[in-house]
């Protein structure tokens, strides 16, 4: 193998080495979001439930029509927000990201029979093969965190309805 092919191989391995770096630290980071917004919604959730209960004892005490819509829209929220908390659970347990090359093939590969040319080649497959996998995966986690976020707005405008109405009971 000439020296100007064994450089191109291992200019364009540590290209996919870079690329596959980023692709975890990426990853990472998807993974401290989710995690933070699982943490949120896990309080959110244990106030609006608090909330709830102090709806049902206040519709002892008020009589009032507004109050059936007011727990509606209570548990609405908290149904979309338990469907919020699913979706980051869901993209922070999405672990299926790849490594590269396997042990089975590295131990191929430190055989003296094994020429340098195909060590390079096969790598730079393999490499390129997780890089298509993981991208396929970091795109899922951000689809589901998206998904994840409208939930949480769209819960959000409705709670924020909801406090509308209770102040107009109590005004």
């Amino acid at each position: 193998m000439k020296k100007t092919d064994l450089k191109r191989y291992e200019m364009i391995l540590n290209l996919l080495q870079k690329n596959k770096e980023e692709q975890d630290a990426q990853n990472d980071i998807l993974d401290q979001k989710c995690s933070s917004m699982i943490n949120i919604l896990i309080l959110i959730i244990t106030i609006q439930c608090s909330i709830l209960l102090n709806v049902n004892l206040f519709e002892k005490i008020v009589l009032n029509d507004l109050i059936h819509l007011i727990k509606v829209l209570l548990i609405l929220t908290l149904i979309i927000n338990f469907l919020s908390l699913y979706l980051f659970i869901k993209a922070y347990y999405l672990k299926d990201f790849k490594g590269l090359t396997s042990e089975d093939d590295l131990i191929r590969y430190g055989e003296n029979k094994v020429i340098l040319e195909k060590i390079y080649q096969e790598i730079s497959i393999d490499y390129k093969k997780t890089i298509d996998d993981n991208r396929k995966t970091i795109k899922s986690k951000i689809t589901d965190m998206k998904y994840g976020f409208i939930s949480i707005l769209a819960s959000t405008s409705i709670f924020i309805f909801t406090i509308i109405l209770c102040l107009e009971i109590i005004i």
